[in-house]
């Protein structure tokens, strides 16, 4: 059946193939939208129906008396994936988020879970509203930021002996180096630490700093001195978690890895495992107030949890489901013995925690870590509560509709979430995600002029005060985009 659209606002940008090796992307012309008028879909609290409906019998049955609270999430039906390169003939659309298309007609089938449109050839529509990314600002003088960043898979152009990874071009890498300082100087302000998620090795890590440091001095900027730590994990990709911080304001006072010696029992195989194979790391540090020297110490703990892969597969799904589980409440009980020796310890926990900000019927990785479990009526692996007092996480203070760090067929979720302590939220100013990936088109990442996808996360960024800050009705007040 052929279609027309009036008016579609794109959801989420046009997607693509990275050749890891070299850097360069490819468009492949397929983007999500939804009719004007319709709002943004956002992945919702509950079970997906479609991994709902294909549950056996059995387990339907067994699902139904053990949780019989559970919610059903029903993928957003309003999405409409456009394929505008399917046709012979046709050619690739490139759109950001939220662009507007006019006139857009085509054949409609369905497929990946949607109602899809190929995009007939001698189609033109008009396309508008192509956004650009926006800096945020700079902390004020009685301010502090702390900032993470997953930037998907920075690998160099030097063979590690330790791991099999993809050697990068010079040119690829030099490219990604450009682009990742950009971000971080000019649109994240070089906040005075930033947790990072997805490096290769201690010494990546200090080739980003090196280049920070450099591109700051020669574009006028004071250098912020970025200092590089990571310590390596477990994960056979050869990707670590690590920390730059910015010696001239910040003294470290204390670094350390943990849980990389966890082990449990694979349900599948029967094989004792690694839990973690990308340990939580800690930092421990004391920031510098510029004009009264006033020290504060923070302990900011980056995370980088098992990935949704296999998530529900007939086969491993026992095993990456338990693995989930027992790194939440891992986490869970580190912070909750942490905060009974010291109470007014202000910790913060960042990075890729590949779960939403909420149950997904399946467990509640996000909630077990903060302190606020599902009821075992909801979800099919429940936890119990492990941690009090709570944990805040800042997604929950910001705007429904700024709620998402990625993009994923279409629906808008967040995966990069910040977590922090009753002692810390005393010191809270703003919150929010830099707009520089998420909404941007794959074929972006060619151009190291720009800032825009450097990485297919937005980087997460939270300002505090070194004075505690009086609460609102019991609530700091923050936005989207965190206030000088």
């Amino acid at each position: 059946m052929r279609v027309s659209v009036a008016e579609i606002i794109v959801v989420a940008p046009t997607n693509g193939r990275v050749d890891e090796k070299s850097g360069a992307s490819q468009s492949d012309g397929t983007f999500y939208g939804v009719v004007k008028g319709v709002a943004r879909p956002f992945r919702e609290i509950g079970f997906d129906i479609y991994d709902y409906v294909l549950l056996p019998g059995k387990e339907k049955e067994k699902l139904k008396k053990d949780a019989p609270k559970i919610v059903l999430f029903d993928h957003n039906p309003e999405r409409l994936r456009v394929e505008s390169a399917t046709q012979l003939g046709a050619q690739t659309i490139d759109v950001t988020s939220p662009a507007e298309i006019k006139n857009l007609t085509g054949v409609l089938h369905y497929t990946y879970r949607a109602y899809s449109i190929l995009v007939d050839a001698d189609n033109k529509p008009s396309v508008s509203n192509l956004v650009k990314a926006q800096p945020l600002p700079a902390p004020s003088d009685r301010q502090f930021s702390i900032a993470a960043m997953n930037v998907e898979r920075l690998f160099d152009d030097e063979d590690d002996p330790n791991i099999k990874e993809p050697i990068i071009t010079s040119e690829g890498f030099e490219k990604r180096l450009k682009k990742i300082s950009l971000a971080i100087r000019s649109f994240l302000q070089m906040p005075d630490i930033i947790g990072t998620v997805e490096m290769e090795n201690l010494t990546v890590l200090k080739k980003l700093a090196e280049r920070v440091n450099k591109d700051a001095e020669a574009s006028g900027k004071p250098n912020p001195k970025y200092e590089a730590y990571l310590v390596e994990g477990n994960d056979i990709g050869g990707i670590d978690s690590g920390f730059l911080v910015k010696s001239s304001r910040v003294e470290v006072l204390e670094t350390k890895q943990f849980g990389k010696e966890e082990k449990f029992e694979n349900p599948v195989s029967k094989d004792d495992v690694s839990l973690n194979d990308r340990p939580p790391f800690l930092l421990r540090a004391a920031i510098k107030e510029q004009k009264t020297n006033k020290l504060l110490e923070v302990t900011v703990i980056i995370n980088h949890l098992k990935s949704l892969r296999g998530y529900n597969d007939e086969k491993d799904a026992p095993f990456v489901r338990m693995k989930k589980k027992l790194q939440a409440e891992f986490l869970a009980r580190f912070v909750a013995e942490r905060l009974k020796a010291n109470p007014n310890e202000r910790i913060a926990l960042v990075g890729d925690f590949n779960a939403f900000q909420f149950n997904d019927g399946i467990m509640d990785v996000i909630g077990t870590i903060k302190g606020t479990p599902a009821a075992k009526d909801s979800v099919f692996t429940a936890s119990e509560d492990l941690l009090n007092p709570d944990l805040t996480n800042l997604v929950d203070l910001i705007k429904p509709e700024q709620r998402y760090s990625y993009s994923f067929d279409g629906n808008a979720q967040i995966l990069d979430h910040f977590l922090v302590s009753e002692a810390f939220k005393k010191h809270l100013a703003g919150f929010g995600y830099a707009r520089i990936n998420a909404d941007f088109p794959e074929t972006y990442r060619n151009d190291d002029t720009r800032v825009e996808r450097f990485s297919d996360h937005d980087a997460a960024i939270a300002y505090f005060t070194f004075d505690e800050k009086p609460a609102s009705n019991g609530e700091n007040k923050t936005n989207q985009n965190p206030k000088k």
